[in-house]
């Protein structure tokens, strides 16, 4: 079912009084903010990995890898999530009054079952603008590595 005909199962009073003052709302600055650093932020990624690797298959695990090695305080998690990392994925609203067990099972599987994008997404969007600009600065001190 498209999403013009669930639109149109909906009582006309319904969308004018609980849907459209929704759609009118200005959004906080803070918030436009956050979008266009996110934003930045993934295509700034993307086109240095892309630009970087020959591999163009890997690109996108190097760096959901380099996020998260970034948001575990810059320590590998292939054996340990840091405390840090497990507070930054807690930020999801899905997460936010999980035990970290069932966090720990949500972050395997975003990085075992869904694609890789999703993946990437999720974790750059957990950081606030100042994390991702820290993040880039990262990303290019490593890069500078020979």
């Amino acid at each position: 079912m498209s999403f013009n005909e669930l639109m149109q199962k909906i009582p006309e009073e319904i969308i004018i009084q609980h849907i459209c003052p929704y759609l009118y709302q200005p959004k906080s600055q803070e918030f436009c903010n956050d979008i266009k650093s996110f934003v930045y932020t993934k295509n700034y990624l993307y086109n240095l990995y892309f630009s970087k690797y020959s591999l163009r298959e890997y690109n996108r695990e190097w760096l959901l890898a380099d996020i998260s090695r970034f948001i575990n305080g810059y320590n590998s998690y292939y054996f340990r999530y840091s405390n840090l990392f497990y507070a930054k994925m807690k930020k999801l609203f899905m997460l936010r009054d999980k035990k970290l067990e069932y966090v720990h099972r949500f972050m395997l599987m975003i990085e075992r079952k869904l694609p890789t994008e999703i993946g990437i997404h999720i974790k750059i969007g957990v950081l606030t603008p100042k994390e991702r600009s820290s993040f880039i600065d990262f990303v290019k001190y490593i890069e500078a590595i020979p």
